[in-house]
């Protein structure tokens, strides 16, 4: 989250070293790449990137344009309606269920994860919700 969900973006654009790490997926929660951008980042692996409407510490305009920025890998990008910066660490974390979702999509290979992740969580709710390239089927692990 932050300037971790930064340094998520960066170690996911580290094409050779996920490979031998074995990394299948990354979620970027409110990265924080308004900091000094992110200039060498192109996430290697599946991303997803979260924001909180009402952040003002990483605006969420920031955060999308880093997904529109992505390309080669399938991504999503969940807003929170309502959401601020600190939506990850302290009270309902709203964006948890499309955390799961994904990484179950990826990690585990559950078909109706990778459905869900892509925007079909009904109880959180989303200012701004897209996916381009998630499998609508299981991934084979």
């Amino acid at each position: 989250h932050s300037m971790g969900g930064r340094s998520t973006v960066m170690a996911a654009s580290q094409g050779a070293e996920l490979k031998e790490l074995n990394v299948a997926a990354a979620v970027a929660q409110h990265p924080a790449v308004n900091v000094g951008g992110c200039p060498d980042c192109a996430p290697a692996v599946p991303i997803m990137y979260t924001a909180g409407e009402k952040d003002t510490t990483v605006p969420h305009g920031v955060v999308s344009h880093q997904y529109d920025e992505t390309t080669g890998v399938p991504k999503a990008y969940i807003e929170i309606k309502g959401g601020d910066h600190h939506d990850p660490d302290s009270g309902p974390d709203l964006q948890g269920p499309y955390v799961v979702d994904f990484l179950d999509c990826y990690i585990k290979g559950i078909a109706a994860a990778c459905r869900s992740a892509q925007c079909q969580e009904a109880t959180v709710p989303t200012s701004n919700c897209t996916s381009s390239g998630l499998p609508s089927g299981a991934v084979l692990v």
